[in-house]
């Protein structure tokens, strides 16, 4: 399946591309590096699918980073707005497998 940056022109694609392998280089994370990458691989006209091969990602995820693209630009693509699944755990449960440097971190967190 074929999908496209909707709205931007050849000239905007170019810059598009540039931008994203110049941030490519610097992506402090693997995650952060593959929403650039997906975006760069989209102005470069490659599908969906082929997007999805290349990086190791879900097909859902090259749409899921699109939109993250088109609502909020570079800045829609941060991972600083994903804060994660609460835990499943209790404390109590999670006590069972803590090395001595956790119980250590954990003693610290409470004063």
């Amino acid at each position: 399946m074929i999908m496209n940056l909707t709205g931007i022109e050849k000239d905007g694609l170019d810059k598009v591309s540039k931008e994203m392998k110049e941030l490519m280089k610097k992506s402090p994370t693997v995650k952060q590096h593959q929403r650039y990458q997906t975006i760069y691989l989209l102005a470069k006209g490659y599908s969906v699918n082929a997007i999805a091969e290349i990086i190791g990602i879900t097909s859902a995820s090259v749409y899921t980073f699109a939109n993250y693209y088109r609502e909020g630009g570079v800045e829609g693509l941060n991972l600083s707005k994903y804060k994660g699944s609460s835990p499943k755990l209790t404390l109590d449960q999670e006590d069972v497998n803590l090395t001595p440097e956790k119980t250590l971190e954990r003693i610290c967190l409470q004063f």
